[in-house]
């Protein structure tokens, strides 16, 4: 998975609950290297006649979830971070060091899967070749 942008095939139900396709076509970018699937800020009533819910920020607040394909050039870090999250990854191709606090390492290649709590981590492409990711992000709720 290079550059292309990412399809969005969405399914919908109208009022007789027969299913439909909603739309067929390009996930919204941000940038070069983020497609934005779908997400919502809070639980989603069914049946949905496949709107996009538009969703602004990033990360979901509490209740709120993101599905996302994430692109990391060749050669690309991403620092150490943290969000209210729960986030679900795939590696889709590619390969890609997850690090955490302390400096320990581990490296993920295609149809690895990872689950975040909340911990802090970043990400380090070392590889001539790009990587790509699945995630589904889950707000949760900060600790008090």
């Amino acid at each position: 998975m290079g550059t292309d942008a990412v399809r969005r095939v969405v399914t919908g139900s109208d009022a007789s609950g027969r299913s439909f396709f909603a739309s067929d076509g390009p996930a919204p970018a941000r940038g070069p290297y983020v497609s934005d699937v779908w997400g919502s800020e809070s639980v989603v009533q069914l049946p949905s006649d496949g709107r996009s819910p538009g969703v602004a920020a990033t990360f979901p607040s509490a209740g709120g979830f993101r599905f996302s394909v994430v692109r990391f050039a060749a050669g690309r870090d991403v620092a150490l971070h943290r969000s209210d999250t729960i986030d679900y990854g795939v590696v889709l191709s590619g390969e890609i060091w997850l690090e955490v606090d302390g400096g320990s390492e581990t490296l993920l290649r295609p149809g690895d899967t990872v689950v975040q709590c909340g911990a802090r981590h970043g990400w380090h492409n070392r590889s001539a070749e790009p990587c790509a990711m699945a995630f589904a992000l889950v707000g949760a709720a900060p600790e008090a």
